[in-house]
């Protein structure tokens, strides 16, 4: 028997194999922890709890106090980082200063301390180092951008190209943010774009350049937070001030805004294409867009975004979630065990 044939033999016969319960049935899995709550087993909270975050997750990571740049989750602690999603690997900012940033491609990693930023190979190796700020005038931010470096320093825009070790202002256009004493600044691709947001404190500039031609397709765009979602054509974002929030779409073609969604308190929020899950004094919360909310009763928190996807903590653990899934997992525990909600 060929080996491809043996190993056909394999899986088919873990599939018939598989019990009813197992994880190739999530379904079956989801309807028989709500029914053990309903029935008021022994421990069927925390066990419904468990089941609906496997059934909405697609990946999950072991740690707490991870952060995520949307293409990245890490910590740093000091000069030290670890990357733990999409690759596993340590390293070390020389001179044991603070890391500020990272990024990374497929050939590099990048990080920097205000004052210069590294360029590491693949493997972990420091390739290069360059100062490039200073004291008064600080690097804010950097992202790896076809095969260059682009980074943030006194409102410009550079481009240090890394195989001729050489930086150029990539635009001569200024990109600062409302106040500037203190703040931070975040720089993100989607697709061919550049975006740029600039603030501190509930007062940012976002804008969205074109990096290859210098072109400007948004300038200033006012944000009252960092959270928001940049799709192909749609903005969502934060507007607003403290107990009169408002969730903005915004329109790049039509250059119009529309109201979602008010808020009186939020603590804590992420934005995808569809919906969004915030925290606020009763808890966490969810929605698709013009939808009415739902409240999630078990003990999960925000802990971010990655590639789009929102990122949730349970205990020790950080799940990449199913937007698609958590709504309808909640719609079938509405159905069937309200009480989730009664008695709280």
């Amino acid at each position: 028997m060929k080996p491809y044939q043996i190993m056909f033999l394999v899986i088919a016969s873990a599939l018939l194999s598989c019990s009813p319960g197992c994880s190739l049935d999530p379904e079956r899995r989801l309807n028989k922890a709500i029914d053990r709550y309903v029935a008021k087993a022994p421990g069927a909270e925390r066990d419904l709890a468990d089941t609906v975050m496997e059934y909405i997750s697609i990946d999950s990571i072991e740690g707490e106090n991870l952060e995520s740049n949307g293409k990245i989750i890490y910590s740093i602690e000091e000069s030290e980082i670890e990357l733990v999603y999409p690759v596993d690997i340590s390293m070390i900012f020389p001179g044991g200063t603070e890391i500020r940033q990272v990024d990374m491609s497929q050939e590099y990693f990048a990080m920097h301390d205000g004052l210069k930023f590294c360029i590491f190979g693949e493997d972990g190796d420091l390739l290069r180092e360059e100062t490039v700020g200073d004291e008064k005038n600080p690097v804010r931010a950097l992202v790896i951008d076809d095969g260059d470096l682009i980074y943030y320093k006194n409102s410009y825009l550079y481009r240090y190209r890394i195989n001729d070790m050489t930086s150029s202002t990539l635009i001569d256009e200024t990109f600062p943010p409302p106040y500037v004493s203190y703040y931070t600044v975040q720089l993100y691709g989607i697709n061919d774009r550049l975006c740029i947001l600039a603030g501190i404190a509930g007062s940012y500039y976002f804008s969205i350049v074109n990096p290859s031609t210098g072109s400007i397709d948004l300038k200033n765009l006012k944000m009252s937070s960092s959270k928001h979602h940049t799709g192909a054509d749609a903005i969502f974002y934060i507007a607003g001030s403290s107990g009169n929030w408002e969730l903005i779409r915004f329109s790049r073609s039509a250059k119009n805004k529309k109201t979602i969604r008010k808020f009186s308190d939020i603590r804590d929020i992420e934005l995808t294409p569809t919906g969004c899950l915030w925290e606020n004094g009763d808890g966490l919360w969810v929605a698709e867009y013009g939808k009415e909310e739902t409240r999630v009763p078990f003990a999960y928190l925000i802990a971010g975004k990655y590639k789009g996807r929102i990122l949730l903590q349970y205990g020790r653990t950080c799940y990449f979630i199913q937007m698609d899934k958590l709504l309808g997992a909640l719609s079938a525990l509405k159905e069937k065990a309200s009480g989730l909600w009664n008695t709280e």
